[in-house]
């Protein structure tokens, strides 16, 4: 019977089992921490982009600004 902490691909050699568990452990919190990320990213998508863009928005204003009236006009 194989072990529960064995990796899935049986030609893999087995490690000692602290590293194969620590390994397992390492997996199961990335891939969770990746599922978090996810789903943050998928409940934040639209306010992201629109600070993005906003953000944008600003430098293409002052950019514009400063190529119109001249980067000495403009108060840092």
């Amino acid at each position: 019977m194989p072990h529960p902490f064995s990796p899935v691909f049986p030609s893999t050699p087995l490690r000692s089992l602290t590293g194969t568990s620590q390994s397992y452990i390492v997996d199961l919190m990335t891939s969770r921490l990746s599922l978090c990320f996810i789903s943050y990213l998928r409940r934040n998508t639209i306010k992201i982009i629109k600070r993005v863009t906003n953000d944008i928005r600003w430098t293409l204003c002052v950019f514009l600004y400063r190529q119109i009236f001249g980067a000495e006009r403009l108060a840092p």
